[in-house]
């Protein structure tokens, strides 16, 4: 009887543990998702030498997708190699050659730009002067921004003075008769012209105004006399500048500013004319 009981329970503790194991296995495999058409994993050593160069390709491709998505995932300010901002393009061997020949182009259309804007040939004539080596120190001091300066002079007359006289007689002796009866008559300031176109004619005085000389003339006239009142113009040189400033070239304004003055000016003129 003794064997008989501990026959039955050995293989009721031999039951009991077969039915434990059975249940904590259930249990694992629940605990566990199962995927139904998921492939079973083969090594690639158990596959043929094809095979085996086609999966390795397979999970290189793999590889290179899950870097791609690391680095769409990496931060928007900086990219995998660390400080290039997002969107920003990696630089490219060809980019210096770019950039030289858009700035070249910059360049190129500055100029052409700057051209345009640029006023055109300009003409000018500087003066009068009236001493000729003055016009030839602002000739040679302008001489290295403007072409082709050249001089011209010219004759001008100025009314200076008005002469009161009493027209030529016809010889010296009636002159003299003349000069007698003005001293008769109290008008002692005159003398006898002895050259000239008014020879022979009797000489009261030279005025710088034509008020004083008209008073003088009335005067004498009352007195009996015939009396001439002419202006008297005085004969000069004047001297002209001519010269043509090329585009884009200006005469610095402190060079300007020491031949310009009230007599002389800067007067535009045709670039036709020579």
């Amino acid at each position: 009887m003794r064997w008989l009981f501990l026959l039955l329970l050995g293989l009721n503790l031999a039951y009991v543990g077969w039915e434990l194991s059975r249940h904590h296995d259930d249990r694992s495999a629940a605990g566990r998702p199962r995927a139904e058409d998921v492939a079973g994993i083969t090594l690639l050593s158990e596959l043929p030498a094809r095979q085996s160069d086609a999966a390795a390709a397979e999970v290189s491709a793999a590889e290179g997708m899950a870097s791609a998505e690391q680095a769409d995932a990496a931060p928007a300010g900086n990219d995998a190699g660390g400080g290039r901002p997002a969107g920003e393009d990696a630089p490219s061997e060809a980019a210096p050659a770019d950039t030289a020949v858009a700035q070249a182009a910059g360049d190129k259309a500055g100029s052409v730009s700057a051209q345009a804007t640029a006023p055109p040939e300009r003409c000018y004539t500087l003066g009068p002067f009236r001493d000729r080596a003055r016009l030839a120190s602002v000739k040679a001091d302008i001489a290295p921004f403007v072409r082709q300066a050249g001089s011209r002079a010219l004759e001008e007359k100025e009314q200076s003075l008005f002469w009161v006289y009493i027209p030529p007689q016809k010889n010296r002796q009636a002159a003299i008769r003349v000069g007698k009866r003005l001293k008769k008559k109290k008008i002692k300031d005159f003398y006898i012209i002895r050259e000239g176109d008014k020879n022979n004619g009797v000489s009261l005085g030279h005025f710088r105004n034509r008020d004083g000389a008209n008073r003088l003339a009335k005067r004498v006239r009352k007195k009996g006399f015939k009396v001439v009142v002419e202006p008297i113009f005085k004969t000069y040189t004047l001297y002209w500048l001519d010269y043509r400033l090329p585009r884009g070239h200006v005469i610095p304004p402190e060079l300007e500013q020491a031949y310009l003055s009230d007599k002389i000016r800067r007067l535009p003129r045709d670039c036709g004319e020579s």
